[in-house]
């Protein structure tokens, strides 16, 4: 009943998303202060969570004196550490443009390596969802800046996840030569950031087509109800996730 009626009224989204979120782990990536693992604790009983961060503890919510302590973990990790991503920025900003080009190449070669076999960062992060046990698993990135959204696409595919939502921030730095100079081939800050979205999209489908394109879908997204200009959702998800949640 609804406020002392007996009719049955359909169930929201939101209570249909609850009533299966015991089978959903939920990493939440350079999570700051943490309120989105909080707000999902909150809303989503059944699921776990792992915020991951580089911050210390203790600016992190109580989650045990919450009562959340058993669903919400935090792990102290730096996302960028040992990464292509830290190489190059520390290696290429003073480099001129044709030497960064041709070791644009070596690079990524070195970060498909690294995602291949040795990144601790990633193994880690495969490590908080063999421990969950769950079903499903979200990978969660809000306001991720410049190479931190690349990070988040890599553990979406490391986990193997099943949604990714990702709310980018600001772009990298323009003399990074791991990204198209075609970024800023537009004056505004806005159009740039748009482009920003869509080609971390695009980097996003490129790592799911070797698992059958056809299972996945992927949209950008701008989100009115955010209090900030870096608003675009770049949202992942396979196709039969959704379907089976429902039934």
């Amino acid at each position: 009943s609804l406020f002392g009626c007996e009719q049955d009224y359909p169930k929201t989204d939101w209570e249909l998303a609850a009533s299966n979120s015991n089978k959903w782990n939920v990493i939440d990536l350079c999570c700051g202060h943490s309120m989105t693992a909080a707000l999902v604790g909150q809303i989503f009983p059944g699921c776990s969570v792992t915020c991951v961060d580089r911050c210390d503890e203790w600016h992190l919510p109580h989650y045990k004196e919450a009562g959340l302590g058993n669903k919400i973990q935090f792990v102290k990790l730096d996302m960028l550490k040992g990464s292509p991503y830290e190489a190059a920025q520390k290696a290429l900003v003073s480099r001129s443009k044709a030497k960064r080009a041709r070791e644009r190449g070596e690079i990524l070669g070195k970060h498909e390596e690294n995602c291949a076999t040795a990144d601790k960062f990633l193994d880690a992060m495969a490590g908080t969802c063999r421990k969950a046990a769950k079903q499903y698993t979200a990978v969660v990135a809000v306001h991720c800046c410049g190479p931190l959204s690349n990070r988040a696409i890599d553990v979406f595919a490391r986990v193997q996840a099943d949604v990714l939502l990702l709310l980018p921030c600001c772009l990298p730095s323009k003399t990074d030569a791991l990204y198209p100079s075609s970024l800023f081939a537009v004056p505004k800050q806005e159009e740039q950031y748009a482009k920003w979205a869509c080609y971390l999209r695009d980097e996003a489908k490129t790592i799911v087509k070797p698992q059958d394109d056809s299972h996945w879908q992927a949209s950008v997204k701008s989100l009115k109800d955010i209090m900030s200009v870096k608003s675009t959702l770049v949202s992942v998800w396979r196709k039969d996730v959704t379907k089976t949640v429902e039934q």
